[in-house]
């Protein structure tokens, strides 16, 4: 579930109801639907949630590892994140650090 089901922050979500593709799955994880929540919404405060909260949640930096951790079908904290990261970058730039300090020892030596 992300914010393309709405940007509302009043309409409310089951979160543990992931994988919403379509509007369809939307609408079925809305917490104002009687098959989730039976007729007392605050009997699903702990799972109704905005999407809005989801997309801040998983975009957040650090992770979110609490909001992971406590969902029904917990997510471990390595794939807890929509946030891509390029996954190269640090060890690149360890690997010409080293380079440099290698070239560098060498012309040393030499001299």
């Amino acid at each position: 579930m992300s914010t393309r089901c709405t940007t509302d922050a009043s309409v409310l979500f089951n979160v543990n109801m992931r994988g919403a593709v379509d509007l369809v799955d939307c609408e079925e994880a809305k917490c104002s639907n009687t098959n989730i929540c039976g007729d007392n919404l605050t009997d699903c405060s702990a799972t109704c949630v905005s999407s809005i909260f989801v997309d801040t949640a998983m975009h957040a930096h650090p992770t979110n590892a609490t909001f992971c951790s406590e969902l029904a079908q917990p997510i471990a904290e390595r794939g807890c994140s929509w946030k891509s990261t390029p996954s190269g970058a640090p060890v690149l730039r360890w690997s010409v650090q080293v380079l440099f300090s290698l070239i560098v020892l060498c012309i040393m030596a030499e001299l």
